[in-house]
């Protein structure tokens, strides 16, 4: 296997808040003591948003992006490209794990109330985001799906 190096928090977190316009940036957990998320849902709340849903969202200035991939993924696909000025905040997870998500949401995301536009590469994560954030009181939280196909939707309208 073979290892490739990530940037330091640090210097991940300059890059990200220096070249975009990134708001919070919180690094995969590296602690010893991990809490899992098992979700055994089967309601339709997984479900992805409708192009409307996220047309409306991205019209809004109070909309929050949430970016739920790892480092490595954004630097290599890069960041939504929108044309507003949205607050944009990125904490890693996992399928499973969304404690580093439970541990900062409050502290990032204070308005329970305010939109929440969640993506990931493909979409499992942001469903698991946004089941994570509603249990924690957040009211208007909206899976986009998959980081190419937000960006193709975005660049088409």
């Amino acid at each position: 296997m073979v290892r490739i190096p990530l940037l330091t928090v640090a210097t991940t977190t300059s890059l990200l808040t220096q070249y975009y316009s990134v708001s919070a940036f919180v690094p995969a957990a590296m602690s010893q003591h991990r809490h899992f998320f098992f979700s055994s849902s089967t309601s339709s709340d997984d479900n992805y948003a409708t192009p409307d849903e996220i047309q409306t969202l991205l019209q809004n200035e109070r909309t929050v992006i949430l970016d739920v991939r790892r480092a490595d993924e954004i630097q290599a696909s890069g960041y939504l490209k929108t044309p507003s000025n949205h607050q944009w905040v990125t904490i890693p997870c996992t399928p499973t794990d969304a404690t580093l998500l439970q541990m900062t949401a409050s502290n990032l995301l204070r308005d329970k109330s305010a939109p929440v536009l969640v993506h990931c590469a493909a979409g499992k994560r942001a469903a698991m985001a946004k089941q994570v954030l509603e249990e924690m009181g957040y009211t208007n939280v909206v899976n986009a799906g998959g980081f190419a196909a937000l960006e193709s939707f975005v660049e088409k309208n």
